[in-house]
C-alpha cells in the first residue's frame, strides 16, 4: 500500500496486472488497463506547495479507489500518475465507468490559500487482448503511449488505444 494515498502501490499492482494478463490469457478474455494524471498538477504544487499537492493527490486517490468495482483495481503509478485495470466491462461500460471517474475528480473542491481549486485528469487507456499483447510491460507501454497523446493534444479527455 502507497504510504501517501493509501493505494496499491507500483510494485504491487504490478504484480495484480501481471496476474490478471496470466488468468486473462487462459480464459481468453480481455481488459483495460488506464493510465491517468491529473492535469496541471505541477502548477499546483509550484503556485501553493507540494503538501497541497499531496492533499490533492490523497483526495484524487481516494474518490477512485471508492468508484472500484469488484474485478478492478487502482494503483499508484508515481507522483501524480495512476494506474487502473477495468474488468468486465464492454466498450461501452468502461467508457461509462472512466467518465463518472473523471467526472468525480472534475468535481472535488479545494480551498486553497482561500481560493477555490478545481482539478481534472487525462486519461489513456489500452485494452488487453490475449491473442495481440503478450506482456505487461507492452500494455503499459500502450496505455502510456495513449495516455501521451491525450496530454499533448486533448487534456482532460479519454482516449483508448487499442493493439
Amino acid at each position: 500500500i502507497d504510504d501517501l494515498t493509501k493505494i496499491y502501490n507500483r510494485r504491487h499492482f504490478f504484480s495484480i496486472l501481471d496476474e490478471k494478463i496470466d488468468v486473462a490469457r487462459q480464459l481468453n478474455k480481455s481488459f483495460y488497463l488506464v493510465l491517468f494524471d491529473i492535469d496541471a498538477f505541477k502548477e499546483i504544487n509550484d503556485h501553493f506547495g507540494h503538501t497541497w499537492g499531496d492533499q490533492v493527490i490523497m483526495a484524487v486517490a481516494q474518490t477512485v479507489k471508492n468508484r472500484m468495482r469488484e474485478g478492478s483495481f487502482v494503483g499508484r503509478f508515481g507522483g501524480d500518475e495512476f494506474m487502473i485495470i477495468i474488468d468486465q466491462a464492454k466498450e461501452e461500460d468502461f467508457y461509462t465507468r472512466i467518465n463518472a471517474i473523471s467526472l468525480a475528480i472534475r468535481e472535488l473542491d479545494f480551498l486553497i490559500e482561500g481560493r477555490k481549486v478545481k482539478v481534472s485528469a487525462s486519461f489513456g487507456a489500452a485494452l488487453f487482448d490475449p491473442f495481440k499483447v503478450n506482456t505487461s510491460k507492452e500494455l503499459i507501454e500502450m496505455a502510456d503511449s495513449t495516455l501521451l497523446n491525450v496530454k499533448r493534444f486533448r487534456k482532460g479527455e479519454i482516449s483508448l488505444g487499442k493493439a
